[in-house]
């Protein structure tokens, strides 16, 4: 997907793609040191892929919305719209998952389990429907929490870009979206949910990452009015520095709105990538954006599973604790970026592709009834 607008098509898809290569990188930076055999991390490295690599969805959600924003015009000028957009999204993320989650299912019979442990969960994960259930929206596939809120934003999504048809309305809701979370968090304490379960949900609901999605929709009207000015290489470079020093404010202390300053550092680097073609823009981070989707929901079972035994040996070395660390990702990376071209080409692909030929089956109806 590229911009409607603004430079050359290649350059403007390559910074995209470079967004969802530092997003994809980032997580598995976060978990590489959290999962299976831990690799040493020096504790300032570990605070910053904490804090980074932590909050690397965020940007995945700020870019979903960008994108979303700049592309619906051309969708709904289209024959049936609505239909069209739902086809587009659910075949753009539902093969894999599906596919993960027969995966998960086979990995855990093989290690003994029911191959189907919970019903409900499977048919809330079926129906990406499980962020609206406290109890199952950690999801029974790692880290694919997120698809759950993505979803759901994606549902809402055509009406909100109908409502918030004005910068000022877009930047209103993303007033709006910040205390949200608070007031559901407080309408839910009066069910009668486990106080656990509850706690997990404040982390997962859509309610805490819906400011991310609100920033996409504002990042866009931004850009749109510095992307063809003469000085924009400027304001590119400030918000490159804004995002480095809204990074380093959290990592050096507990600002008021942690979580906010972080989305907000991502929403500088969106900005920034967008603006100006920087050394990180080019045709290797473009690749990985490519396949980022794939790097991020195989990252975790390839921790777990694959390369598992090699990094508990590379950890029995006695290295450096930064060096352990790099060795670490520089492996895990030479497996998951292989697997995940592989499934970006035999599994993604071809969904995007069916879902192109039904999106043209449900237009083609209409637009013969118009010429007729």
């Amino acid at each position: 997907m590229s911009l409607p607008q603004g430079g050359s098509r290649e350059v403007r898809d390559q910074a995209l793609d470079a967004i969802r290569a530092i997003a994809a990188i980032s997580v598995v930076a976060y978990h590489l040191p959290r999962i299976g055999p831990k690799p040493p991390l020096p504790e300032w490295a570990l605070s910053a892929t904490g804090i980074v690599g932590a909050s690397g969805v965020e940007l995945f959600f700020t870019l979903s919305a960008f994108l979303l924003t700049a592309l619906m015009p051309s969708n709904e000028a289209k024959a049936r719209p609505l239909l069209s957009f739902y086809l587009k999204r659910f075949f753009r993320i539902a093969p894999l998952f599906y596919v993960l989650i027969i995966f998960w299912a086979g990995y855990r019979y093989l290690k003994g389990g029911p191959f189907i442990p919970d019903f409900m969960a499977i048919a809330t994960e079926v129906t990406f429907t499980f962020n609206l259930l406290p109890k199952y929206a950690d999801t029974q596939i790692f880290a694919a929490w997120t698809l759950g809120v993505e979803m759901l934003f994606y549902a809402a999504f055509p009406f909100l870009f109908r409502a918030l048809s004005t910068p000022r309305l877009r930047v209103a809701a993303l007033l709006i979206s910040i205390p949200s979370l608070t007031l559901v968090m407080l309408a839910l304490s009066y069910l009668p949910i486990d106080s656990k379960v509850l706690a997990r949900y404040g982390a997962l609901t859509i309610f805490r990452h819906l400011p991310a999605f609100m920033l996409g929709m504002v990042a866009l009207d931004v850009h749109r009015v510095l992307e063809r000015r003469p000085d924009r290489l400027g304001y590119a470079a400030i918000f490159a520095a804004g995002a480095v020093v809204l990074f380093w404010s959290v990592t050096k202390g507990k600002p008021i709105l942690a979580e906010q300053t972080q989305t907000a550092a991502w929403g500088c680097a969106l900005l920034a990538t967008t603006l100006f073609r920087w050394p990180w823009v080019n045709r290797f981070t473009a690749f990985l954006g490519r396949i980022s989707y794939s790097i991020y929901l195989w990252h975790g079972p390839i921790l777990v599973t694959a390369i598992a035994g090699p990094l508990a040996r590379l950890q029995t070395l006695g290295l450096r604790p930064s060096l352990a660390y790099a060795l670490s990702l520089v492996l895990a990376f030479a497996i998951i970026i292989p697997v995940s071209w592989v499934s970006y080409r035999v599994i993604e692909r071809p969904g995007i592709w069916v879902g192109d030929r039904l999106i043209e089956r449900v237009r083609r109806p209409k637009l013969q009834r118009a010429t007729a």
